[in-house]
C-alpha cells in the first residue's frame, strides 16, 4: 500500500512535469510565430515607411524625404534632401531587434518583436514603456525626427 506522502510526492511531481510540458509548448508556438509571422511584420513596416515617405512628399510638393535603397534587406536608410540628416535602422533577425538611430548621435530608438496574443508586434524595450507599437507609431516616430 502506498503511503499518503508517496502519494502526495508523485501528485506534485507530475504536476510540475505537466507545467513545465505546456511551458515548453508554448515557447514552441511562440518561436514558430516569431519565424513565420516576424518578418512578414519587418516587411510591413518597411512598406509602410516607403508610402509614407511618398505621400509625405506628394502632399508637400517637393521629394524631401527620400527612402535609399539598400542590398541589405535588414537595414533602411532615408534622409532629408539638402541637409545631410539621416535615420538609419538596421534589424536583427536572430534577436529580433530593431534600432533606429539618426538623425542625431543620441537619437535612438529600439524595438523587439514579440509574441501578444496570437501575432508577433514591435515592443520598445525601454523598460519603463515595454509597449507594443503599430508600423505606424514607428514611422511617426522616426520620420518626425527628420521633419521637425
Amino acid at each position: 500500500m502506498t503511503s499518503t506522502l508517496a502519494l502526495k510526492l508523485v501528485s506534485s511531481y507530475e504536476g510540475r512535469a505537466k507545467e513545465s510540458r505546456e511551458y515548453q509548448q508554448n515557447l514552441l508556438e511562440e518561436r514558430r510565430l516569431l519565424e513565420t509571422a516576424g518578418p512578414k511584420r519587418w516587411q510591413e513596416l518597411r512598406d509602410c515607411f516607403r508610402e509614407t515617405i511618398a505621400e509625405v512628399n506628394v502632399k508637400l510638393n517637393s521629394d524631401m524625404l527620400q527612402w535609399h535603397d539598400t542590398p541589405d534587406q535588414n537595414s533602411i536608410k532615408i534622409s532629408r534632401r539638402g541637409t545631410g540628416l539621416f535615420v538609419n535602422g538596421v534589424f536583427e533577425s536572430v534577436t529580433r531587434t530593431l534600432t533606429i538611430t539618426g538623425p542625431n548621435d543620441y537619437d535612438v530608438m529600439t524595438y523587439e518583436q514579440k509574441v501578444l496574443g496570437d501575432d508577433v508586434q514591435f515592443v520598445t524595450t525601454r523598460q519603463t514603456e515595454n509597449l507594443p507599437q503599430t508600423s505606424d507609431q514607428i514611422v511617426e516616430k522616426a520620420l518626425g525626427k527628420l521633419l521637425y
